[in-house]
């Protein structure tokens, strides 16, 4: 990975916010990091080619809304399994970048002690579809905490932490199957075991989910995903049956949550 752009968009606060704070911590000779800004929502943008057309990766500095309601700091690759609500394309993933988000993640733990805020990891949603390696770093849940000084430092410093780190890791990579929109055992197995988790359908995307869509999760993926994780206990009878003979047939390796957490 050679050249790296860290996005803010204009339009949201907490990227505005982690944006000054990573502007802060920027070494001016720093030359493989960069940050980019723009007027547009990230989920909207086309193709990194409009945003920074020299980025081998591209980091989304990102608002989280919703789930569960209180303070976190999450990480998730984007992409549509099925329809593009939220932009992208549909039936389109963006490239994952696991070794990133598993990275930061462990960071932002380890930085967000005693703050009030957890860590998760989300489920693959919303655009932007994007064919160089890319990756939301988010603070939640609701304005107070999108505004945050110290939200937004944690984000910062961790995640400017973890690309130092990029090098280093040796993970296995995986694609992660079922489960609620924030799931504790995939942020459970980020956190804390070998495998680093790229894209992630979680339960609501399974229905609309081609094969096709399926398939790409582990090759749209830097490095590509060898295994699958499932929520075993969280899958309906019929997903199962949907999903596992195409992880058959593309010959990944299959594991459970439950053997790992």
């Amino acid at each position: 990975m050679q050249k790296i752009a860290l996005a803010v968009s204009e339009e949201d606060k907490a990227s505005v916010n982690i944006g000054r704070h990573v502007e802060l911590l920027l070494s001016e000779k720093e030359e493989r990091i960069k940050l980019v800004r723009t007027n547009e929502l990230h989920i909207y943008l086309k193709s990194h080619k409009e945003l920074a057309p020299w980025a081998d990766a591209v980091i989304f500095l990102s608002r989280h809304s919703g789930s569960p309601g209180k303070p976190v700091i999450t990480a998730h690759a984007p992409g549509n399994f099925a329809n593009a609500e939220y932009g992208g394309e549909p039936g389109k993933l963006s490239i994952a970048f696991p070794y990133l988000m598993k990275l930061f993640l462990i960071e932002a733990e380890k930085n967000s002690a005693g703050s009030g805020y957890e860590v998760a990891m989300e489920p693959t949603h919303h655009g932007p579809s994007f064919d160089v390696p890319t990756a939301f770093v988010e603070i939640g849940s609701s304005e107070r905490e999108w505004i945050d000084e110290k939200a937004g430092e944690i984000v910062a410093v961790s995640l400017l932490s973890a690309l130092k780190k990029l090098d280093q890791g040796n993970f296995e990579v995986a694609v992660g199957l079922g489960g609620p929109h924030i799931n504790h055992h995939f942020t459970e197995i980020q956190l804390r075991s070998k495998y680093a988790v790229g894209h992630i359908l979680r339960n609501y995307d399974i229905d609309g989910a081609s094969k096709s869509s399926v398939i790409s999760a582990f090759e749209r993926s830097v490095p590509p995903a060898r295994t699958a994780i499932l929520d075993w206990k969280s899958l309906r009878s019929d997903h199962k049956s949907k999903i596992i003979p195409i992880l058959e047939e593309i010959g990944v390796s299959i594991v459970k949550t439950k053997d790992l957490v």
